[in-house]
């Protein structure tokens, strides 16, 4: 799973065997050590019912979860899902892109 920062911009991309894995266990995650108390965690994972697609940063960890239609995403021939976050407080506008790894 690729994780890419970029403005105010979440993309991760997925290959093929990886959005089968998220099908099969509802959620995929990966850590970049920094040191040996320092790491960032990025996760993937499938919503409940009526869940939007959102994304949250709580210690250390960025957490994107995808709505339940992202079950059934390793049967289809659909790229990826995207959404727009608007936070509460601030009114910044955080883009959420989560896609199939074509070029992998």
């Amino acid at each position: 799973m690729k994780l890419r920062l970029q403005q105010n911009s979440l993309r991760l991309r997925l290959s093929d065997e990886e959005v089968a894995q998220l099908a099969e266990r509802g959620r995929l995650e990966e850590s970049i050590e920094f040191d040996a108390d320092r790491r960032l965690t990025y996760a993937l994972e499938i919503g409940g019912e009526g869940a939007p697609m959102s994304a949250r940063y709580e210690r250390d960890t960025i957490t994107v979860t995808l709505p339940p239609a992202a079950r059934t995403w390793h049967e289809t021939d659909r790229l990826g899902f995207e959404s727009e976050q608007v936070s509460a407080q601030t009114g910044t506008r955080l883009r959420l892109v989560v896609e199939k790894d074509l070029g992998h």
